[in-house]
């Protein structure tokens, strides 16, 4: 059971394990606790499933996939990144690298939170 990055996009607060998740911020949770979770395991082969839950699992995987790859890089390089990243991904960018699998470089993430104050309108 892995750690994947879960955005609240309602408008009221979500409770996910003992996880409480504000209306907009993302935070890290077990993937079983995420909506729509199945298992690799439980689909019958040839089995589709069209729609939404597809898509965003599809989503998050490639969310993960791409945080995961980011946070392999030196903080430079990072840095570099930042203005490319979606509110979304510097979220779980933000979470990944401050969790307890994290680095959890300062220096990174103060430029995370430079470029999140930068945003705000």
């Amino acid at each position: 059971m892995g750690m994947v990055p879960y955005t609240n996009e309602s408008a009221k607060f979500e409770h996910l394990g003992g996880t409480t998740i504000p209306p907009g911020d993302t935070r890290m949770v077990d993937e079983t606790l995420v909506p729509g979770y199945e298992p690799a395991g439980d689909k019958p082969a040839g089995a589709a499933e069209g729609g939404a839950s597809d898509d965003g699992k599809d989503e998050q995987e490639k969310l993960l996939a791409a945080i995961t790859a980011m946070l392999a890089l030196n903080v430079p390089d990072i840095q570099a990144k930042l203005p490319e990243l979606s509110d979304k991904e510097l979220d779980a960018l933000e979470l990944a690298e401050s969790g307890s699998e994290g680095k959890n470089r300062t220096t990174l993430l103060q430029a995370i939170a430079t470029e999140k104050l930068g945003r705000v309108k």
